[in-house]
């Protein structure tokens, strides 16, 4: 069951109706949350709509405990000689190291095998943002230690474990918002230098000869917008129809799957953050 409701549509075709779907699913719109704690680790993935708890891989630390040491977590000792060497002169201990010292190499060893562990089994799975909610003292040295590239600046600075499970989704989602609303922008400014440098079109039936042939690179299509009719799958020409035929898809759905399956990205935008007014924008390979 999807978030949201969709329009009734009923299409007889011989390829699936995915926009509405695909609006949902792509990733500009999906985002992971990592809960982090001394106590606790969790992951949850999400969109404006909800945030769901994930089942952590078996890799993933479930606490700081996972990651101790079996030796004793106190500061070690040395012995040294001071004074020279022989009788009447005994070793000196002395510490290396206090306890601090101690906790905080627990710590980033914690957080460094949870970084490694949600990378590999989860961020590059789902290629998907990740959002850290942690205590504001934690916050620093996991974005200094992490080498996840999807690991988002902007985070929320909390005790995860102090927030209601609605209220998590409500503040990360504020977080997560404005990145994606960039992340949208950034679409449209490409798209725009890619037209100007004639990589780049808003017509629909050049667009559709460009996905033919496989230069399509990136498709901005509008969502809710139908354009009834068929693609040639050899030439890239449209034939416009009316949906109530059978065999008759939505031309900007099937284009969406035509540049996918060769190899392109595709996005769904809301008419409102479209650079264009066709219901494409296409930026081009060569």
């Amino acid at each position: 069951m999807l978030p949201r409701p969709v329009a009734d549509l009923a299409v007889v075709a011989d390829s699936f109706h995915t926009q509405p779907l695909r609006q949902f699913l792509q990733s500009v719109e999906r985002y992971q949350v990592l809960a982090l704690s001394l106590n606790k680790v969790q992951l949850f993935e999400g969109n404006r709509d909800s945030l769901e708890a994930l089942s952590l891989a078996s890799e993933v630390p479930r606490s700081s405990s996972d990651t101790s040491s079996d030796r004793q977590q106190t500061a070690h000792s040395s012995v040294s000689s001071y004074g020279g060497l022989g009788a009447g002169h005994s070793a000196m201990h002395h510490g290396q190291g206090g306890k601090k010292d101690g906790m905080d190499s627990e710590v980033e060893r914690f957080f460094r095998a949870v970084d490694r562990a949600v990378q590999a089994h989860h961020s590059d799975v789902s290629g998907l943002p990740l959002m850290l909610a942690a205590l504001p003292e934690h916050h620093h040295l996991f974005q200094a230690i992490s080498h996840n590239p999807r690991l988002m600046k902007q985070g929320l600075h909390i005790n995860p474990e102090s927030l209601s499970p609605t209220e998590l989704q409500q503040r990360a989602w504020a977080v997560a918002a404005p990145a994606q609303q960039a992340q949208q922008s950034a679409w449209c400014d490409d798209y725009t230098a890619a037209k100007a440098k004639g990589l780049g079109s808003d017509d629909l039936a050049d667009v559709a000869h460009a996905a033919t042939a496989g230069r399509v690179s990136t498709l901005l299509i509008e969502a809710g917008r139908l354009v009834a009719g068929r693609i040639d799958g050899t030439t890239g020409r449209i034939d416009y129809s009316e949906l109530g035929y059978p065999r008759v898809d939505d031309v900007l759905d099937d284009l969406g799957t035509l540049v996918e399956k060769l190899g392109g990205q595709v996005h769904v935008l809301a008419a409102e953050r479209m650079p264009t007014t066709t219901g494409v924008a296409a930026s081009y390979r060569h």
